[in-house]
């Protein structure tokens, strides 16, 4: 649909080409939609179409972070959510597809055990689940960021991590080679289930998602591995 060329004076600046490491989903305040993508120096860039033509912006630069790993968008509020490799998530309060502006911090842990993966539960509550590279998940409720659960999912880094559209449900993969699957209590304890748990022997699991139409059967893939995993009709 379109491309993001560095700029010559951002690529002087630094020492190593510019990765794009994440994408997601978002809404701005006033309604409109686009994708958002994280690169390495900080930017996150966002994508809309206007009638047939697409088009491309620099939504906002953290400068202090230069990696961001992971994005959600929590529609109900028009609000992106940004991880970073250092474990801090930055609240970004979208206006318009070129506006936006920090209204909040989650700090990390004190390792700073980066952001693998995030997603955002809205069923009733929007709740930001986010994945680290120790195998923890955390959520945090939206829009005040407060902290309302830990989950320690997995015994090596997530690697990825779905939110089911219709139902309280999360599925997490990791390098640990599970496939898990929790729900989230949408009441004030936010009490998780582990609903499944499943190991593909010798298969570094690397990406997960529910299935439409009625999302209720799991996919998986693995690294380096021509298969794909299905559970059907899990939950």
């Amino acid at each position: 649909m379109a491309h993001i060329k560095v700029t010559q004076a951002a690529a002087k600046s630094i020492n190593y080409p510019v990765s794009f490491m994440c994408s997601a989903y978002c809404k701005a305040q006033d309604q409109a939609e686009m994708i958002a993508v994280g690169d390495t120096l900080g930017n996150v860039h966002v994508f809309y179409q206007v009638k047939n033509v697409y088009f491309k912006e620099t939504l906002y630069t953290i400068s202090e972070v230069p990696i961001i790993t992971a994005l959600a968008g929590d529609t109900k509020n028009g609000i992106l959510c940004v991880g970073s490799s250092d474990g801090r998530i930055f609240l970004l309060s979208v206006l318009h597809v070129n506006e936006a502006n920090v209204f909040g911090t989650l700090a990390g842990d004190a390792m700073k055990f980066s952001v693998t993966s995030m997603g955002v539960l809205q069923c009733g509550i929007s709740i930001l689940l986010a994945g680290y590279s120790n195998g923890q998940i955390k959520g945090f409720r939206l829009p005040e960021g407060k902290h309302v659960l830990t989950i320690n999912a997995h015994s090596r880094a997530i690697t990825a991590i779905d939110v089911n559209p219709n139902k309280a449900v999360i599925a997490s993969v990791g390098e640990d080679s599970y496939m898990n699957l929790f729900e989230i209590g949408t009441t004030k304890e936010c009490d998780v289930t582990l609903i499944s748990s499943t190991k593909i022997e010798n298969n570094i699991l690397c990406g997960v998602t529910f299935l439409p139409p009625n999302y209720t059967s799991v996919l998986a893939v693995a690294y380096d591995y021509s298969k794909l995993y299905h559970w059907k009709d899990i939950i």
